[in-house]
């Protein structure tokens, strides 16, 4: 088969790879000292693939933490949120309420039908905001707004602003396009946000 030498690659005293090794172009046997350098080269391998899987590891531990960090922010924010989603519900429940009484009036079912669409649209908004922020996703650069992103993340976390008697302002106003991943500068922002506010009283200043 052409091999005249087989070393094992050994990472974390695990057999994980093969160095194999040709006939020698001229056709003599290996002497010791080249076997002892494509020893040495046969453990350095082993030890770029070990540290390579401890690589992965740490990869896989920070994207839990990054994880776990997303849903501890959306723990935080579900009270806000629940809020949000109830508003619209009442609205729709008091249409449904006069809508025995007044379904003859065509302008009050014209009227009941938009504000059904626009108070549904606006819960759809904001659990799929939430869904969004939550569920795991890679790092995914492109090239984004971050002004667009600031006036999101606004909305977002208007309502938890409102909860704890706090103002958002935002003066960002003009375009400003960066490479980054939307996700993560949104997490990032939420993130300084909601510090800002558990530094706050409750009169929110």
């Amino acid at each position: 088969s052409g091999v005249a030498v087989l070393i094992p690659c050994l990472a974390r005293n695990q057999p994980v790879g093969i160095l194999a090794l040709g006939e020698t172009l001229s056709g003599q046997s290996y002497v010791p000292e080249d076997l002892e350098i494509f020893f040495i080269l046969a453990t350095q391998l082993g030890f770029a693939l070990e540290n390579l899987d401890y690589l992965e590891e740490i990869k896989a531990q920070q994207e839990q933490l990054r994880q776990s960090d997303r849903l501890a922010t959306a723990g935080k924010l579900a009270a806000s949120i629940a809020h949000e989603i109830k508003q619209p519900l009442t609205a729709i429940k008091a249409f449904v309420s006069l809508l025995k009484t007044r379904k003859q009036d065509l302008a009050f079912l014209d009227h009941f039908y938009e504000v059904i669409h626009r108070e549904v649209a606006r819960m759809e908004s904001t659990a799929k905001q939430l869904t969004n922020f939550a569920k795991p996703r890679s790092l995914q650069k492109q090239r984004v707004d971050l002004a667009a992103i600031i006036q999101e993340t606004c909305s977002f976390l208007r309502p938890e602003c409102l909860k704890r008697n706090a103002e958002l302002i935002n003066q960002v106003t003009s375009p400003i396009e960066i490479e980054a991943d939307p996700d993560q500068i949104k997490q990032v922002l939420i993130n300084l946000a909601l510090n800002g506010l558990d530094a706050m009283d409750s009169d929110g200043c």
